[in-house]
C-alpha cells in the first residue's frame, strides 16, 4: 500500500512540474543513446581493429619469406668465394638465383665496400666502382650491417643505376676479417608487388610503408597518399630487417570525430523530447484548471 502511495505521488510531483519532467526526460533520453552510440562504435571500431591485425599480419609474413629468400641468395653468393677472397663461378651461380627467383632483379659482391660484380651487369653497369662505404646514403646502412653480422636492408632509396630499390647487404668475413658484402638488389615495384598489398586493395583500407631517413632522421613515407596519420585508424607492424615500418590504414574517418555528429542527433532528439514532455504537461495543467 505504501509503494502505490509512492508511486502516486511521484507520478503527482511529476506531472505538475513539466520544466523540471522535460529536463529529466531529456537527460535519461540522451543519457541512454549516448551509452548505445557508444558502444555500437567500439563494436565497429574492434571489428576493424582485427580485420586490419589480421590483413597487416598476412602482409607482413609475406615480407619476412621473401627477406628470408634474399637472405638465402646472398649466402649462396657469399659460398662462391674461395679461402683467398676471390669469388668461382659468380656469373653462372648468380644466373641461376636471378632465374630461380621472381622477386630479386640482380645480385652483387661487394668487396671492401665497392661494387665489382653485378649481375645482370647490363643496365647495371654505372655502379661498378661505387664505393658504398663513403656514400652517405648508404655508409651508415651497411656499418649496421657489419656491426650486426648479418643481412641489413637499405632502403627503399634512390640506386646509383637510376629507380628506387631495396639492397640487401650480408657482411662475409675470411679469416675472421671483413671480405666485403654479398648482396640483393630489389625494384621498390618489385618489393611492393612480392608483398601481396595489392590484393588487399579496397574501399575500407590502404597501406604505407615508412623508415627513417639516415640523412635526416625524419620518417620518410614511400606509398601513396602520405595524408597525416595522427586523425586516421591505423595498425602498424615493425620490420626488423630494414628498419621499416608497415601500416594499414583505414580510409574511414577517426570515430571520435564520427562519434561527434551523432551525438548532436542524440542531443536534438534528446531535446525534443525534452521540450515535447514539457509542452504537453503544461497543456494537461492548463487544462486541469
Amino acid at each position: 500500500m505504501n509503494i502505490e502511495k509512492k508511486i502516486t505521488a511521484l507520478v503527482s510531483w511529476f506531472l505538475s512540474r513539466p520544466k523540471t519532467s522535460g529536463l529529466i526526460v531529456f537527460i535519461c533520453l540522451f543519457s541512454f543513446l549516448s551509452i548505445i552510440f557508444f558502444f555500437k562504435q567500439q563494436a565497429l571500431k574492434q571489428d576493424e581493429q582485427h580485420e586490419m591485425e589480421s590483413i597487416l599480419a598476412v602482409v607482413k609474413k609475406n615480407i619476412e619469406q621473401n627477406l628470408k629468400i634474399n637472405y638465402a641468395a646472398t649466402i649462396t653468393l657469399a659460398l662462391t668465394i674461395d679461402d683467398n677472397g676471390n669469388p668461382k663461378d659468380f656469373e653462372q651461380v648468380a644466373k641461376q638465383i636471378i632465374n630461380s627467383n621472381n622477386y630479386i632483379d640482380a645480385v652483387q659482391l661487394v668487396p671492401k665496400g665497392v661494387i665489382k660484380y653485378t649481375y645482370p651487369l647490363k643496365g647495371n653497369e654505372v655502379a661498378t666502382n661505387f664505393d658504398i662505404l663513403h656514400s652517405p646514403l648508404h655508409r651508415k646502412a651497411a656499418l649496421k650491417a657489419i656491426e650486426t653480422k648479418s643481412i641489413y636492408f637499405s632502403g627503399p632509396v634512390e640506386l646509383k643505376q637510376g629507380g628506387l630499390g631495396v639492397v640487401g647487404r650480408l657482411p662475409i668475413f675470411k679469416k675472421g676479417k671483413f671480405w666485403g658484402f654479398s648482396a640483393v638488389i630489389v625494384k621498390f615495384k618489385t618489393l611492393i608487388k612480392s608483398t601481396g598489398i595489392e590484393s588487399f586493395k579496397s574501399n575500407k583500407y590502404y597501406f604505407q610503408l615508412s623508415k627513417i631517413n639516415p640523412i635526416t632522421n625524419t620518417e620518410e613515407f614511400f606509398l601513396e597518399n602520405k595524408s597525416p596519420l595522427y586523425d586516421k585508424s591505423f595498425e602498424k607492424a615493425e620490420i626488423p630487417e630494414g628498419d621499416w615500418v608497415l601500416y594499414i590504414i583505414s580510409k574511414e574517418q577517426n570515430y571520435l570525430l564520427g562519434f561527434f555528429p551523432v551525438m548532436i542527433i542524440a542531443f536534438l532528439l534528446s531535446l525534443l523530447c525534452g521540450l515535447f514532455v514539457n509542452t504537453l504537461l503544461k497543456n494537461l495543467l492548463s487544462y486541469n484548471i
